[in-house]
């Protein structure tokens, strides 16, 4: 992602964050989202106008957010052309329970390896999911589902990620670990 984006990303969330303290949004609602609800049912678990806003600038339908600040947990929704739901990502709802992903750990990852053989190699206790997405919804194929491991705790730790479709690594970046 390009650093404007990123930057243009983060001023929208800073700003929507700020207005929507103890929103009420958390990982809680975010788990009731499901793929095929539609934009209003999500609107309504997730807060409303007290927690979200539309239009994100990153593709998002929809974020709500768990509180205010310049890095406050989000969720994101996307819909598809028909209103359904078929994209979920989230950012810092979710803390690993024991970061600890190594460079020597992704260094044993390769493409096209499926998800029990990564966990194999990579300790899953430092991911956690960052989105989840149905591209072709309602085809349940094409499953993507995205991981973040990081090394320590903090914001903005050595990380890697991990992107599987059906199952099988088809994306894997590393920022940072040693």
């Amino acid at each position: 992602m390009g650093v404007a984006l990123v930057a243009a990303a983060a001023a929208v969330a800073t700003t929507a964050a700020s207005a929507q303290a103890d929103s009420g949004f958390s990982v809680e609602k975010y788990e009731q989202i499901q793929f095929g609800m539609t934009f209003d049912e999500v609107w309504e678990i997730g807060g409303g106008e007290a927690a979200c806003d539309t239009g994100g600038v990153i593709g998002d339908s929809i974020l709500c957010f768990a509180g205010s600040g310049d890095y406050a947990p989000y969720g994101g929704f996307s819909f598809t052309d028909d209103g359904e739901l078929y994209s979920k990502r989230n950012e810092y709802l979710y803390q690993p329970k024991t970061p600890s992903m190594r460079l020597s750990h992704y260094d044993k990852t390769a493409l096209g390896m499926t998800e029990a053989q990564v966990w194999a190699v990579v300790p899953k206790d430092s991911c956690v999911v960052q989105g989840e997405s149905y591209p072709g919804w309602p085809a349940t194929t094409g499953f993507v589902k995205k991981y973040a491991c990081k090394a320590q705790t903090g914001l903005f730790p050595p990380t890697a990620y991990f992107h599987f479709t059906d199952g099988e690594l088809t994306y894997r970046y590393q920022r940072s670990l040693v």
